[in-house]
């Protein structure tokens, strides 16, 4: 199943590898981008500022999402942190508990009679 999962992973790239090209080669015109607060031009191919636009919006996507995160971060934390606390207090009873009440072992197998009815 995963060398299926991957070659799905890398066919996938592959198409979007094709489109972004085909992207690229179909839209290499020039364009003037104004940035406003700042008196001048860039001139960049068309293609260049559509990708430098959607990387930028992902990774602010990206940003948000990681911020909104936060909470079940700390959550997570705070959970993990509450689990070794009782993991070592189990321990600690296990601990206590464990040499208070040792297990007695028979010294000698228990008598059946039967050994004693064969002898008489």
């Amino acid at each position: 199943m995963g060398s299926s999962v991957r070659l799905l992973f890398w066919l996938s790239v592959l198409i979007v590898a094709a489109a972004l090209a085909l992207f690229a080669i179909s839209n290499g015109e020039t364009v003037a981008l104004g940035f406003w607060p700042a008196p001048y031009l860039v001139e960049a191919p068309l293609y260049a500022a559509v990708l430098v636009a959607l990387l930028v919006g992902f990774l602010l996507g990206e940003f948000a999402a990681w911020l909104a995160a936060g909470r079940w971060r700390r959550e997570a934390r705070r959970r993990a942190r509450r689990i070794a606390s009782l993991e070592a207090e189990l321990l600690a009873t296990q601990a206590q508990l464990a040499p208070a009440a040792p297990l007695a072992l028979p010294t000698t197998p228990p008598s059946t009679g039967i050994a004693a009815r064969t002898a008489s």
